[in-house]
């Protein structure tokens, strides 16, 4: 077929292939035109985070039996909805965790609710040491295969005695909060 030019600028007769390499740059894509199947396996499809400026406080020390374990930290959550089934859910969980008393543990979970059920991802303890603004960084990343649908992510946190804070120094006043707490939600292409 030849290739023509109508009085429209509309060009027809081009194969697959027959334009010169370098011919199409990224200006010539419409927005939106490059789809999930064609980004491609572990391309990031969407982003979902939430931030938590505030302290949470809890003295709930449940750190066995049935799950969920600890209380729930008021504004860390974040739901996702998935694009396909097969993808998977990248969630980082990051926070400043303590207790009010020098050597006694915090606990921080992660979990995925759908449907009543709540889906333990992971956890990470760490002992509190001396210092009134003393604080343990904690990071929990988990890559989640949830299925279809909506899915809420959320943290506990529980401590082992005493009173464990999450966004606070051990000691410090709820004016001296020390970081921002983040839960960041990445659908991941499989």
């Amino acid at each position: 077929m030849a290739v023509t030019i109508n009085g429209s600028g509309t060009i027809t007769g081009i194969s697959v292939g027959g334009l010169p390499d370098g011919i199409v740059d990224t200006d010539m894509i419409a927005a939106n035109a490059v789809t999930a199947a064609k980004r491609g396996t572990g391309a990031i499809l969407q982003v979902i985070t939430t931030t938590k400026t505030d302290v949470y406080t809890t003295v709930n020390t449940t750190i066995s039996g049935s799950h969920p374990w600890g209380d729930d930290v008021s504004n860390l959550t974040a739901d996702i909805t998935m694009t396909s089934a097969s993808n998977k859910v990248l969630a980082l969980l990051n926070c400043s965790i303590s207790n009010s008393h020098t050597n006694y543990y915090t606990n921080l979970f992660l979990y995925r609710l759908i449907s009543g059920t709540h889906t333990f991802l992971g956890g990470t303890t760490a002992k509190t040491g001396s210092g009134s603004l003393h604080t343990n960084d904690v990071v929990i990343n988990r890559l989640d295969t949830p299925g279809a649908g909506t899915h809420t992510y959320y943290a506990r946190l529980a401590a082992e005695g005493n009173t464990s804070y999450l966004g606070k120094g051990q000691n410090g006043t709820s004016d001296e909060r020390i970081g921002d707490s983040t839960l960041i939600l990445m659908e991941v292409a499989v």
